[in-house]
């Protein structure tokens, strides 16, 4: 968030290909569960470094908090209460037209 869509720092992107969502650091990501908890979603998935290869299992949280902003957490436990207090990194939405 607060950096233009078509120029962000490599900290500041991540990528929903339909399969999972990687960042700068990651050449594939695939999804394996998903859990909806109020307003966000708990999810796991395998990521593939991109500097060696190695594949690391995630577990993260998504939290809508506006149409077209969300916040990602890396999750600490099973529900949102266990989240809290926990800062995350808040994320705008750029459509296929507004990508580098």
């Amino acid at each position: 968030a607060g950096e233009s869509c078509q120029n962000p720092a490599n900290a500041g992107w991540r990528v929903y290909d339909g399969a999972g969502l990687r960042g700068a650091s990651s050449i594939r990501c695939e999804i394996d569960a998903t859990q909806r908890q109020g307003e966000s979603i708990l999810f796991s998935q395998l990521c593939e470094a991109s500097y060696d290869g190695k594949v690391r299992a995630t577990r993260d949280r998504i939290t809508i908090t506006a149409p077209r902003r969300f916040t990602l957490l890396e999750a600490a436990g099973e529900s949102p209460d266990e989240d809290a207090g926990r800062s995350g990194q808040d994320f705008n939405w750029c459509g296929p037209q507004l990508r580098p």
